[in-house]
């Protein structure tokens, strides 16, 4: 009869802890998502011309639509799959989801009228300078000059990327 009565105590104690914390209340208002509206340039080309970085590790390919890594594959074995390697860059078309993606309009603030810096999230680049370990990238119109350097390090895996 005591384990009985423990069981019994335990139940209700948690049971009434359970249905005091489990409230739900239906007068907190949910942010939505919204997803913002891309502003690309008008004679943005349906293909992008690519840069290729090559390392003992690793194969990256940066395109020059947004200047992002488009592709990344790993060379050595670990990362294979029946002799064939494992892509790591899986956003497709989608340049604003990419890896290493930079955005020069605040997205909180995209369609607030103002009239920013640079008119577009997407951006295409004109590839300056391309070799096996380094990618540089120049966007440059009537207000505003970009330029984005890609470079494989000497550790495993690394990509360094800088804007200016």
């Amino acid at each position: 009869m005591e384990r009985g009565t423990r069981f019994l105590i335990f139940i209700t104690i948690f049971g009434g802890l359970y249905l005091f914390f489990n409230k739900k209340d239906d007068t907190v208002d949910v942010q939505p998502i919204v997803r913002k509206e891309l502003i690309v340039a008008k004679n943005t080309p349906s293909t992008s011309k690519t840069c290729d970085l090559w390392t003992e590790e690793y194969h990256a390919v940066v395109a020059s639509r947004g200047a992002v890594i488009e592709k990344l594959e790993p060379l050595t074995a670990k990362y294979r799959k029946d002799g064939e390697p494992t892509e790591l860059v899986t956003t497709g078309s989608s340049t604003e989801f990419s890896p290493l993606f930079t955005d020069f309009r605040t997205p909180a603030k995209a369609d607030d009228g103002k009239d920013w810096l640079v008119r577009q999230e997407i951006q295409n680049y004109e590839i300056v300078k391309s070799s096996p370990t380094e990618c540089e990238l120049r966007f440059r119109d009537d207000r505003v000059e970009i330029l984005k350097k890609y470079r494989a390090l000497e550790a495993p895996y690394g990509i360094e990327m800088t804007t200016s």
